[in-house]
């Protein structure tokens, strides 16, 4: 028997026409929701007293499926630390809709990882060593995924993007308070970014990215402390594997950390990434050559370089004093982060520094 449509409990963020969307998506789950309540960039469904994540991309290409994929794989590894995608009633992956791809999962009920509860932190990583582990050696063809990228012509290429920004403001008649401090501390970051490419020229990183896919390494790519969370009894899962590509391990573990760094509780301060380190190698040995290759991840300067170009590129209209906050708390890490590169080098004898 086909079951009646009722009213919707709707929060006010969801619009009328999102939430046409949504009901013609979920009847292709023969879902019709109690509740949708949005959060973030998610919808959290209420139905017959179970909860599910609905989440929409705006250029799905093969995301959703290989996320799919992937967890299966990472299922029958005995790896549980996901949520589970659920087809809809014709078997797919996801609903196509309006150039967009929709699909759901089980709700995880957790909060995210707390950045400033560093215990917490090391699970993350160590999760993060497990999820690298059992994502590896994976048949290549059931997945089909983008990488490895050369991330000495990457870095390269936003090196150029820099010099281009420097451009753009000597040009410019009138200088705002932004173009000067950018302009003042662009040869700083500039340092950091030839260091890193210097470091990964002089590493084993190209032999290193070669064998990515013979042993078929996969990295999360976003993997931040808003897509971990964590339940009531402490268990930590990853979401958002839509992004997931093939790549050197490390710069999964570098972005992880990179990204805390610029936190005023760890302000680039060598110890907390050492016991980071320490905690991924626990579960997954990292080499002399893994550690050379991290570190040139670690320093790439990519806020700053994004900035740029969401300034004179983009150009994105945010206020004067969005924009110099956001720089300053770059900037202030200078000194910081100049003196972690030289104690990371000597604690882990790295001669290429």
């Amino acid at each position: 028997m086909q079951e009646e449509y009722k009213p919707v409990s709707i929060n006010s963020i969801v619009n009328y026409s999102d939430n046409q969307n949504i009901q013609k998506i979920l009847s292709y789950y023969s879902i019709i929701p109690d509740e949708v309540v949005k959060i973030r960039s998610v919808y959290k469904i209420k139905y017959r007293n179970k909860y599910y994540c609905l989440k929409k991309l705006n250029h799905p290409n093969n995301k959703v499926s290989n996320g799919k994929k992937l967890v299966d794989i990472l299922n029958s590894r005995g790896f549980y630390n996901t949520a589970i995608y659920i087809p809809t009633n014709d078997g797919r992956n996801c609903v196509r809709h309006k150039n967009k791809a929709y699909y759901i999962t089980n709700w995880i009920d957790g909060r995210e990882c707390k950045i400033d509860d560093f215990e917490e932190l090391k699970k993350a990583i160590s999760l993060l060593a497990t999820f690298h582990i059992k994502s590896s050696m994976i048949n290549t063809k059931e997945l089909k995924l983008e990488g490895p990228k050369n991330w000495i012509e990457e870095l390269k290429k936003q090196q150029n993007d820099i010099e281009n920004y420097k451009r753009i403001i000597s040009n410019k008649k009138i200088l705002t308070s932004f173009d000067k401090l950018y302009l003042r501390y662009i040869d700083d970051f500039n340092h950091h970014l030839n260091l890193s490419i210097e470091l990964l020229m002089k590493s084993n990183y190209l032999s290193m990215r070669d064998s990515v896919m013979t042993k078929h390494t996969i990295c999360h790519d976003s993997y931040y402390y808003q897509n971990i969370l964590v339940d009531s009894n402490g268990k930590l899962y990853i979401i958002d594997l839509e992004s997931i590509l093939y790549d050197v391990h490390v710069y999964d573990i570098a972005k992880f950390i990179r990204r805390i760094m610029y936190k005023k509780s760890y302000a680039w301060n060598f110890n907390y990434v050492k016991e980071l380190i320490y905690e991924y190698d626990k579960i997954s040995k990292l080499t002399k050559e893994d550690l050379e290759v991290l570190l040139a991840f670690l320093i790439v300067p990519h806020k700053f370089w994004k900035l740029g170009k969401k300034r004179y590129i983009k150009k994105k209209k945010w206020n004067e004093d969005k924009y110099l906050k956001k720089l300053c708390k770059y900037i202030k890490y200078i000194d910081k982060k100049n003196e972690f590169i030289k104690i990371y080098c000597d604690f882990y004898k790295l001669n290429i520094c």
